[in-house]
């Protein structure tokens, strides 16, 4: 909003040998000195007005340049990777246990049927294995996807978990997936591979002929 200042006091000169030094009347001192103070009281309200609107504005300013700062900065958006199913076995001492080897760009029928792991006939219906992480060091892990299909979906189980590499070793899943789904990971969790191993566990209990896992997608936020 403009501001503006209007002059209001205006003195008339006294006249020598014409007008009477007097203290009140419409032309004595008292009368124009308490002009001259209305004035600066007017003065004073406009200087007031100047601060607010330049405190406001400073604000403002002060805004659009973190806006600023923020744009010549680098945006790091979260990454999506894509995990082939090259599984290991969970216990290698538990005979018939693991999944297949990868059946690469496979096909059915003369249909492309893709890459995919499956459990042996062997297994009696189960598979139990694990595939390491290895990722940027000091990212966040955001969200978890396994990729695949089965007969009954609620016999798959994908935990990703976290083990501590020196004594006491321990170990937590930071999140479990039923089924071929994605479902964020919970928390705060930072991959740091100088402490801590990763890995994903997936078990599948009950397979059908046609089950297969095809993979895995973790999605996670870049360290500033």
């Amino acid at each position: 909003m403009p501001i503006s200042y209007t002059r209001s006091f205006s003195h008339a000169d006294w006249i020598d040998r014409v007008d009477r030094v007097q203290a009140g009347g419409d032309n004595g001192f008292n009368g124009r000195f308490h002009g001259i103070e209305a004035e600066f009281d007017a003065l004073s309200g406009v200087v007031k007005q100047a601060d607010t609107q330049l405190g406001t504005q400073s604000g403002q300013i002060g805004v659009l340049q973190q806006q600023v700062a923020a744009l010549g900065g680098v945006v790091l958006a979260p990454v999506t990777l894509g995990l082939t199913p090259t599984m290991q076995p969970f216990n290698p001492d538990a005979t018939n246990s693991s999944w297949s080897q990868v059946y690469w760009s496979t096909v059915v029928l003369g249909q492309p049927n893709g890459s995919f792991v499956k459990v042996p006939t062997a297994n009696g219906g189960a598979a139990d294995g694990v595939l390491p992480l290895t990722l940027p060091e000091g990212v966040t892990l955001l969200n978890i996807a396994v990729l695949g299909q089965a007969a009954t979906p609620a016999n798959m189980k994908t935990q990703l978990v976290r083990e501590q590499r020196n004594a006491p070793f321990t170990k937590s899943t930071l999140v479990t997936v039923t089924g071929f789904v994605s479902v964020p990971v919970p928390g705060t969790s930072v991959f740091t591979s100088d402490t801590h191993l990763f890995y994903l566990r997936a078990t599948l209990v009950g397979a059908a002929a046609g089950d297969v896992l095809r993979g895995f997608a973790i999605t996670y936020q870049p360290a500033a």
